[in-house]
């Protein structure tokens, strides 16, 4: 098949995305057409590329004016969607645009679908419409790239979205992409991230790359493909295969750009902060560093001082680990009477209990009270599992 590059921006986007659908000759076949937007953290800032804005939706609704519009999109684990919408502005667009609808992917009606795990529960619109994989060029610090195949784990439960963490999530994503195969592929390269991506949050995330991109094809792998080559990334790190693809539109030697590959591994250090997250998933990733963010924000921190100085002091001037995933192993060499030693999230319960170490419970813990908690002696002791 084909896959298009497109120069673009923002206030041109319509225009680009015209072009791009037309040089890959895509016609849509029914007469619904559901988007499916990488937009799966509210918190996220729309500037620094984080997740698809409302005016890029909006010229697809405006392109397929004469087709019904859905635009679903399911959050990440313990995120909001009402939120979501409020915050990116996407519910502004059925009022622009009659023929749109939003549409909480958590709340769809689901299908079972056979594939190599076994059987998976999708959402049964993206197998009866027109299905439209809209995601964001990015670095993510656990699976190297967020593209298109990467986009589509937000149409799973949330229960299955934390347990693709649990075993081998890139092979999970790569067999994802074998059962849910979109008609048509866009990602938004016009502000792309790289880095520690897929979020801007603090001084552990991503940074914003003005590209000034589109790229667009029926093929998923392809599109996915293409991607990789131009943020010249390793792809035996991702999940991307490797397939011949003819290119269109702008040339791929002259849009290549060398991306900051994420640097996170199983293991993040950030002064005296040692995040060992090992099979963590990005729910309490994201919740981390938005209680992180949130404590250097001075309209938060009036009732939370203590807790905010406390925070900050032990992140900055003593060692402290914090444990995710189900995998997290004790560190080597790591002393707990030097050190502040947090596990967070169900998923570390077995490992604090076996090593006395505090434990915030959640799937994931709430942001708010990580940034409220107090980190002294007395009160990590009460966080201990008896």
């Amino acid at each position: 098949m084909t896959v298009a590059i497109v120069k673009s921006s923002y206030t041109n986007v319509r225009s680009g995305l015209e072009r791009a659908i037309d040089l890959v000759g895509y016609k849509p076949k029914k007469e619904t057409i559901v988007l499916k937007p990488n937009a799966g953290f509210p918190d996220g800032s729309l500037k620094l590329g984080d997740c698809v804005p409302p005016e890029f939706l909006e010229a697809l609704a405006g392109i397929f004016r004469d087709k019904q519009v859905i635009i679903a999109e399911g959050v990440a684990a313990g995120m909001d969607f009402q939120k979501m919408i409020r915050n990116f502005g996407y519910d502004r667009i059925p009022k622009k645009y009659p023929n749109a609808r939003l549409v909480d992917l958590e709340k769809e009606e689901r299908i079972p679908i056979k594939w190599k795990r076994g059987e998976i529960k999708l959402p049964k619109l993206l197998f009866e419409n027109e299905y439209i994989n809209v995601a964001k060029m990015k670095t993510h610090y656990f699976t190297h790239v967020s593209l298109c195949m990467k986009n589509q784990k937000g149409a799973l439960q949330e229960f299955d979205k934390q347990k693709f963490h649990m075993k081998d999530l890139q092979a999970d994503i790569f067999e994802l992409s074998q059962v849910l195969k979109p008609n048509l592929n866009i990602i938004d390269g016009i502000v792309a991230m790289d880095g520690n991506g897929p979020y801007s949050l603090w001084h552990f995330g991503g940074r914003a790359r003005k590209l000034g991109l589109l790229f667009c094809g029926q093929d998923i792998h392809e599109v996915d493909n293409v991607a990789v080559q131009v943020m010249k990334l390793d792809r035996k790190k991702t999940h991307v295969p490797d397939v011949p693809t003819k290119i269109v539109g702008e040339k791929l030697s002259d849009v290549s750009v060398a991306f900051k590959p994420p640097n996170f591994g199983d293991q993040l250090n950030f002064g005296h902060f040692h995040l060992q997250a090992l099979s963590g998933c990005s729910g309490c990733m994201q919740t981390f560093l938005m209680s992180t963010k949130l404590s250097t924000d001075w309209h938060y921190a009036y009732d939370t001082l203590r807790g905010t100085v406390n925070f900050l002091h032990h992140g900055i001037l003593r060692p402290f680990y914090i444990f995710f995933g189900p995998r997290c192993s004790f560190p080597a060499g790591a002393d707990p009477k030097k050190a502040k030693m947090v596990c967070f999230g169900d998923c570390t319960r077995g490992l604090a209990k076996k090593n006395g170490l505090p434990h915030i419970p959640g799937c994931p813990p709430p942001a708010a009270e990580m940034r409220k908690m107090n980190l002294s002696h007395r009160k990590l002791q009460s966080l201990i599992p008896k």
